[in-house]
Formats: C-alpha cells, sequence, structure tokens
C-alpha cells in the first residue's frame, strides 16, 4: 500500500509498486484541487474587504487590544484601535474623571431630570423672592440716600470747630470757626466785639439822649442835629 505525503495526501508508491493510470489520475485531481484553492486564499489575501463567513471572525482570533484614552481624536478615519482609543479620550473628557473608565458623578439622564426640577435645591432661591430682595435693596437704597440728603451729620459734617470737617450750621443756623490767623481768615464775633471794646477807640454814635459816663465818645444827638464829645463827663 503507497505512503500518502503529509500535506496533500498524495499517494506514494512504494519501491515494489507500480502506478496506475487511475492512481495517477487521482493524484492530479488532488493537486488541482489544491491549487484551486490556493487561488481562493490568495484573492482573499489580496482582497480590500474580507469575506469571510458569518461568525467566523471571532475575538479568539482578533485577539486583545489595548485602548489608550489619552490621546484627543484628530480626524475621522484610523485603525480599530485607534478609533477605540479616541472614544475613550472623548468619554473620558465627558465625565471629568482621571480614566474613562471612571464611574462618573452623575449621569445626562440625572443631570437633565434635575435642569428640568423648578426647585432643584433646597433654600433655593425664587423669583418672587429674589425680586423682594431687590425691592428691599431698592427702599433701602432710597432712604439711606434721603437721609443723607437730610442728615444732620453727613460725612461728619459738624457745627464745631474742627480740622478736616465740613462745616455744618446748627439748629440755631451757627457754625464755629477756629481763632483767625491770617488776613483773609473768617472773623469771628469776639474779634469784631474786641475791636469794638479799645478803649482807645474813636466811635460816632446816634442817640437822643446824652449817656452818662461817656468820656472819649462822640455822638450825633437827635435833638438839635448836633456832634458832641464828651470831655471830662461833660458834653461839647
Amino acid at each position: 500500500m503507497p505512503d500518502l505525503t503529509p500535506n496533500l495526501g498524495l499517494k506514494k508508491p512504494l519501491g515494489n509498486e507500480t502506478v496506475s493510470r487511475a492512481a495517477y489520475n487521482e493524484n492530479l485531481d488532488i493537486l488541482d484541487g489544491n491549487a484551486a484553492k490556493a487561488d481562493d486564499l490568495v484573492t482573499h489575501q489580496t482582497s480590500a474587504t474580507l469575506d469571510h463567513p458569518n461568525d467566523s471572525v471571532t475575538d479568539a482570533k482578533i485577539g486583545n487590544r489595548t485602548v489608550s484614552d489619552s490621546t484627543a481624536p484628530t480626524g475621522d478615519t484610523g485603525s480599530p484601535t485607534t478609533i477605540f482609543g479616541w472614544l475613550a479620550n472623548r468619554i473620558k473628557a465627558i465625565t471629568g474623571k482621571t480614566t474613562w473608565r471612571g464611574t462618573p458623578a452623575t449621569t445626562l439622564e440625572a443631570a437633565k431630570a434635575h435642569a428640568d426640577t423648578p426647585a432643584p435645591h433646597s433654600g433655593h432661591e425664587t423669583p418672587a423672592g429674589a425680586q423682594a430682595k431687590a425691592d428691599e435693596a431698592v427702599n433701602i437704597a432710597q432712604d439711606s440716600l434721603a437721609a443723607h440728603a437730610e442728615g444732620t451729620n453727613v460725612h461728619y459734617a459738624t457745627s464745631a470747630a474742627a480740622a478736616y470737617r465740613i462745616i455744618l450750621r446748627d439748629a440755631n443756623g451757627r457754625a464755629k470757626v477756629t481763632a483767625p490767623s491770617a488776613s483773609d481768615d473768617i472773623a469771628r464775633k469776639q474779634e469784631v466785639d474786641a475791636v469794638r471794646t479799645q478803649t482807645n477807640e474813636i466811635r460816632l454814635e446816634v442817640v437822643s439822649s446824652f449817656p452818662s459816663h461817656a468820656d472819649g465818645r462822640i455822638i450825633a444827638h437827635t435833638g438839635d442835629k448836633r456832634a458832641y464829645v464828651s470831655i471830662s463827663g461833660e458834653w461839647v
């Protein structure tokens, strides 16, 4: 009985055997059939689109792929591993986690429900409450402005003689200043009175009767329309 080749199973006659035409033709058929299979394999390998039977490409045949979420997408075309990495990078950007596999703090569904809730927070402010506070603030500001305009101590103004203060008239309409020292300072009543009470002062007074103790005084008497001076107690 002849041996068979290990790959194609061709019949190899022994040294004491004679190859019949039938056996020869059988080997030719085997070669032809395997040549056709080889052609199919070459076509498959060089095809732009792989043509496999359904479910013939399994995970075991594909093997593992490593995803990296550190690279942001740069286009729409790439290898499966590259595209998976881009998707992982976008997932990480959406969740805000350090890796694409991190569990997000919330979900889009929960965020949408939160946004649609009229009062999602405890102690939340309402439009009516905010308006009331705004109105109150306006009223306070208006009251403060009115008090400022009518105030008796606006900007620390005072009727006393104080440095670097706005002068404010008191309830009697008076205000005080410090004693004048320069020629253009405001003169106070006491400075004016001091001038009037000097003993050597010469004054002209209009009177209707002669006053006593009038030495050094000059008067215009309304009775006879004449001017007099008092010398040693006598009007002359």
